[in-house]
């Protein structure tokens, strides 16, 4: 019953805060709610945090860069992107990766 009456009052008061479009900062809301049809390039950032046993609190960043390597031919190119993630533990622990899809113009190679 109270996690019910919990929830209701959340959805009450928590309500008028999504009708506020000036809440969010105006390149969070460019990132996450207006569509782009000009098929720029785009980076987004994102923070990370997670917990676990062996390795204690985990904090840091993760960026994905999306790109078309082919301009005049976008409707049949696909999306090229680099991925980073890095994070570093309480426990001494450090975490970097770095990912990579590359489609050549035209998608002749991966």
């Amino acid at each position: 019953m109270r996690n019910l009456v919990t929830l209701l009052a959340f959805l009450i008061l928590g309500t008028p805060l999504f009708a506020q479009q000036k809440l969010l900062p105006k390149f969070i809301r460019k990132m996450l709610f207006e569509k782009d049809s000009s098929k720029h390039s785009s980076f987004f950032l994102l923070p990370v945090l997670s917990s676990a046993p062996e390795t204690g609190l985990e904090v840091g960043g993760s960026g994905l860069y999306s790109f078309y390597t082919d301009t005049l031919h976008h409707d049949d190119t696909r999306v090229s992107n680099i991925f980073s993630y890095a994070t570093i533990t309480t426990k001494g622990q450090s975490r970097l990766s770095l990912s990579t899809t590359y489609w050549t113009p035209q998608n002749k190679w991966h």
